[in-house]
């Protein structure tokens, strides 16, 4: 009897030990970085794949964002560090994997998104975007200035292009905008002066120009990209993007104001000349 149960419980432990080989074999920065440029590839050929294979990886490194995403629906207050795997939690206890691995969990969020655009689901991208920012504002100073501003300024990037598919082209400007400030603020932060020099001072681009063109404000391309420039160089210390975004909502909202000024006194000027015209008429 004695035999049998050691027999038993070594099968037991040796299927656990199997199980728990066959996890780890997906678990860490080598892994990710694998699933990270693998389902890059697949992104166009077969989504739903690459999709998949993401999902489990987040999954296996502590952020299951599908669990994630189907408790928000029910509970708002749910955080993604409840999502993490038993597996995870006696990895990062017995610490064989870092308890803190968003900088490289990143790229499989970024390429999701891609997923999700191919796929048309713009708002389901907008909405990962989101909480990808959440999750770097969640980490604070634990992520390097320079590193998290580099990080901030990719999620940006994406919006912005999401958001001209979308064809809100105020808020592609702004997000696109605002990615350029903080792909600034990360080169400063990590003191890469030469490469700063070659993006600074803004000149503007295609994409503004486009976007500003599909707005029917072309004209006022000069006054953004000096804006821009502005609040780069008046910034003290560190480069304030939430300020840049500040001053484009200022300056779209008196350009609209301007707008709608010259409209009515356009239509004035009109309503005048009718009338005059009607007067002359019946004369």
């Amino acid at each position: 009897m004695l035999v049998i149960t050691l027999i038993v419980t070594a099968a037991i432990l040796l299927v656990a030990l199997s199980y728990f080989q066959l996890q780890f074999r997906h678990m860490g920065e080598k892994c990710v970085a694998a699933v990270a440029e693998k389902s890059k590839g697949l992104i166009a050929e077969d989504p739903y794949r690459a999709e998949a294979m993401i999902y489990r990886s987040l999954r296996l490194n502590g952020w299951d964002y599908r669990d994630y995403l189907a408790q928000q629906k029910s509970n708002k207050a749910f955080m993604i560090g409840q999502a993490v795997p038993k597996i995870v939690m006696l990895t990062r206890a017995l610490r064989l994997t870092p308890t803190k691995n968003f900088p490289w969990i990143l790229p499989l969020f970024v390429n999701l998104g891609k997923i999700y655009i191919t796929q048309g689901k713009y708002s389901k991208a907008m909405r990962l975007y989101e909480h990808t920012l959440d999750f770097i504002g969640g980490y604070g100073e634990d992520i390097p200035y320079a590193q998290r501003s580099d990080f901030i300024a990719r999620i940006h990037a994406r919006q912005a292009l999401l958001e001209m598919k979308k064809r809100n082209y105020r808020s592609a400007v702004k997000y696109h905008l605002t990615a350029y400030a903080e792909k600034l603020a990360a080169l400063k932060g990590a003191g890469k002066e030469a490469e700063f020099d070659k993006l600074f001072p803004f000149k503007g681009d295609s994409f503004l120009k486009d976007n500003l063109a599909a707005m029917s404000q072309a004209d006022n391309m000069k006054i953004i990209v000096e804006i821009v420039n502005k609040t780069v160089r008046n910034s003290q210390g560190r480069i304030n993007a939430e300020l840049l975004n500040r001053d484009l909502d200022n300056f779209f909202i008196n350009a609209n104001k301007t707008e709608e000024a010259d409209y009515e006194a356009a239509k004035d000027i009109i309503q005048k000349a009718l009338t005059r015209f009607d007067k002359q008429g019946a004369e």
